[in-house]
């Protein structure tokens, strides 16, 4: 809904012509391991589930310290930085990119953290307790 608004934002910075415009785009989660990082530049957020996706595909990621995002990854799992905070924003992507290595490491924690936290298994084990917790005893 925004594109128009975006696209002209964009001319009047003079970088239209760097950018493409692909709308909604179907089965886009199979792109990710092609991601050098995946970012969440989010000033405001839930718990977004393209977080997740990118934790499923093993991408290395950037992601603003906002909403959910710090309860899904930790340091250990991704590079968080201040919401607007586009210097601090740009140094995380600069060092994913320097530094391969730890990138990856940190890609890979974030992909066990999905299976042992977020998978349909520990979700559903959480929940029978809490309702058997909630239960009245016979």
């Amino acid at each position: 809904p925004d594109a128009a608004r975006l696209r002209a934002r964009a001319g009047r910075r003079g970088i239209a012509g760097r950018l493409r415009w692909h709308g909604t785009v179907e089965g886009a989660a199979a792109l990710f391991p092609a991601f050098d990082a995946f970012v969440l530049s989010s000033r405001t957020e839930g718990t977004p589930m393209v977080l997740l996706e990118a934790m499923a595909a093993g991408v290395p990621i950037v992601a603003s310290r906002v909403g959910g995002v710090p309860d899904v990854v930790s340091g250990d799992e991704a590079l968080l930085v201040p919401a607007g905070d586009s210097a601090a924003l740009a140094r995380a992507i600069r060092h994913v990119i320097a530094e391969p290595g730890p990138a990856e490491a940190r890609a890979a924690s974030a992909r066990e953290r999905l299976k042992s936290a977020f998978s349909a298994g520990p979700w559903l084990e959480r929940y029978e307790t809490l309702y058997r917790n909630l239960a009245p005893t016979p």
